[in-house]
């Protein structure tokens, strides 16, 4: 079960809250991502995050992996 428990790592999700993404709902991806403890990230009318809906180089996706990578070196340095 996917809701079963919280992910061992820091981790987030990128979704569109507009339901034009194929893959999974809104709903359904807030959902993950509560149950997961992962930041959510809210994509107006994105779609699916892949080639075929578009998205070439991703500027807004390296924003959240410099923000998750960021928060992973805070999360270390609370833990040293």
């Amino acid at each position: 079960m996917l809701t079963g428990s919280r992910v061992a790592i820091l981790s987030t999700i990128a979704h569109s809250p507009i339901d034009n993404d194929s893959a999974i709902s809104a709903p359904r991806a807030l959902e993950l991502a509560r149950h997961w403890g992962a930041e959510a990230g809210i994509l107006s009318g994105a779609g699916h995050i892949n080639v075929k809906s578009g998205h070439q180089r991703w500027e807004q996706g390296f924003a959240y992996l410099y923000r998750l990578q960021n928060r992973m070196e805070q999360h270390s340095l609370r833990r040293a």
